[in-house]
């Protein structure tokens, strides 16, 4: 196996520190292969602490989708090309097009059952260049890696199958895990009981998300506020201006970027979990949820019926555009324990065999037959 460097895009570590894509690089950090040296490439410094061994290459950059557009068609490639990386990971499915040095890629983008093939575009210029470049580089990447309980999406290059993981933080219940979440939740003064939310924070995202939370909202009562997390700056205060004018502004509670552990600790204090949006394959809030036993309310699809199981509470498509079926299952997991009871068993049946160990060795296998 070579001594060149992994180089992993650290620019969700910057400016997207609870976004699947950070906490899928730091699991991947986490599971890094010892014998491998491992960078990491940063446009600012990182919101979380870096394993020692990693080492970070500081590129300042910019949050602007015209910097990032040039972050990954320029500086990215340029920097794997200076140090000479043999392989450049990526947690967003935009590669450079022209870019020498073999990629692989975990997508983390919150976009469910929407083709590899097919990337969607957000409105202007820049990003219609974005996707195009992309798709254009994603069709040369060495390889796609993808949870093995996911069915396939249309892959444009090859793909190699993992096994599914979560981050370590999530997996902790021993007695200092207890105390530190203890502490947190009065820190934070929040109730015994409140639903969290931890999804994209896009305008149809979040429509989706109060349209549904105002038919929980009569029955839960102020007692059960909704936490929202994983929003950068810009989401949080158009969620706040959504909430308002929705007359739900004192029931929500959006939360700043906080530690992993932190993350992993207001998981394991919730009620629910509760995402009527699209679902990243890696990193994203439905894993976290089933390891940490806490039942699930979201909307049907088959990809996330593939990864959850019998573990979660789905509600149908059609049933779900009037909003009030997800209010009510919602409603129904916080209040009738029985039901409550019933899908944190079934998690935990689903994610006994979630650990790292055999992730590590795969993504080290990854890490040698493409490089």
């Amino acid at each position: 196996m070579t001594s060149r460097p992994i180089l992993y895009d650290g620019w969700a570590l910057a400016y997207q520190p609870n976004h699947p894509a950070a906490i899928h690089l730091l699991t991947m950090l986490h599971h890094h292969p010892e014998e491998l040296p491992a960078g990491v490439a940063l446009p600012a410094d990182s919101f979380h602490m870096l394993p020692t061994a990693i080492t970070p290459y500081l590129q300042p950059t910019p949050n602007s989708p015209r910097q990032r557009l040039n972050w990954e068609q320029r500086r990215l490639p340029d920097l794997a090309r200076r140090i000479g990386a043999a392989c450049l990971h990526l947690t967003s499915p935009f590669p450079a097009l022209l870019g020498q040095t073999p990629v692989v890629v975990s997508p983390c983008e919150y976009w469910g059952e929407l083709s590899l093939r097919s990337l969607p575009t957000q409105r202007g210029f820049i990003a219609h260049l974005r996707t195009a470049l992309g798709q254009g580089g994603l069709s040369r990447a060495r390889a796609i890696l993808w949870p093995e309980d996911l069915p396939d999406s249309n892959f444009p290059a090859p793909k190699v199958s993992l096994s599914p993981v979560v981050h370590p933080a999530f997996l902790q219940n021993n007695l200092d895990s207890q105390v530190h979440q203890r502490d947190l939740l009065q820190l934070m003064d929040l109730p015994e009981s409140y639903v969290l939310y931890h999804g994209p924070g896009t305008r149809s995202a979040l429509e989706s998300l109060l349209a549904a939370w105002s038919w929980a909202v009569g029955p839960l009562g102020e007692n059960n506020p909704l936490l929202i997390l994983g929003l950068d700056s810009q989401e949080q205060a158009l969620c706040t201006q959504m909430a308002e004018e929705s007359d739900l502004r004192s029931f929500l509670r959006p939360v700043p970027s906080v530690s992993i552990e932190d993350l992993a600790a207001l998981y394991r204090g919730c009620s629910a979990v509760f995402n009527p949006a699209p679902y990243s394959a890696w990193g994203g809030s439905e894993r976290a949820t089933l390891v940490c036993r806490k039942p699930l309310v979201a909307m049907e699809s088959p990809s996330l019926g593939a990864l959850v199981g019998r573990a979660a509470y789905l509600v149908q498509p059609e049933q779900a555009a009037s909003s009030r079926s997800l209010g009510a299952a919602l409603v129904t997991v916080v209040v009738e324990e029985s039901v409550s009871e019933e899908l944190v068993k079934a998690a935990q049946q689903r994610t006994q065999n979630w650990r790292g160990a055999l992730f590590a060795g795969q993504l080290a296998e990854v890490y040698k037959t493409c490089t």
